[in-house]
């Protein structure tokens, strides 16, 4: 997003995003960053009302320190940290619903020394719906990297 338009791309190509969608973008920045950004996820959450440690708990073949925050009422985030390294091995967050819990659920694997700071280079986001699992999978991070804006703008190909 350029602050006036957005775009994603994905394997079936480059599409403008357009009408309400791009209204609620605009709306609420740092919501749309949180659910759908890159690496916020891995981000713990400024307003830490009620952290609990909750115990070990195995991440696929690792051993993990689960930590749950409760938000509020509705919605909670667990977070689980390598035993070994401490970083940051998958999150979950959980909104309470009239007809059960909706959870978004990341991963994160493959960590290298960026700059000084560890951060993940394999990143799976999956939901509720077993169709929509997102991988990305990065080969190159920079940090500070100056960039022309013109990097923000909706792709010539765009539809």
């Amino acid at each position: 997003m350029n602050g006036t338009t957005a775009w994603v791309q994905s394997s079936k190509g480059v599409n403008q995003v357009t009408g309400e969608n791009l209204r609620a973008m605009k709306a609420t920045p740092t919501t749309t960053i949180a659910s759908d950004g890159l690496f916020n996820p891995i981000k713990i959450p400024d307003t830490l009302s009620y952290p609990t440690l909750n115990g070990v708990a195995r991440v696929n073949d690792r051993e993990a320190y689960l930590v749950t925050i409760e938000d509020s009422l509705t919605q909670s985030t667990q977070l689980f940290f390598d035993v070994e390294s401490g970083l940051l091995l998958r999150r979950v967050n959980m909104t309470y619903t009239m007809l059960g819990p909706l959870n978004v659920q990341w991963d994160f694997n493959d960590y290298r020394a960026v700059s000084g700071i560890k951060l993940p280079f394999l990143i799976r986001t999956s939901d509720v719906a077993s169709y929509d699992t997102v991988v990305r999978k990065f080969s190159e991070i920079k940090i500070d990297s100056s960039l022309n804006d013109s990097v923000f703008d909706v792709p010539r190909a765009a539809k």
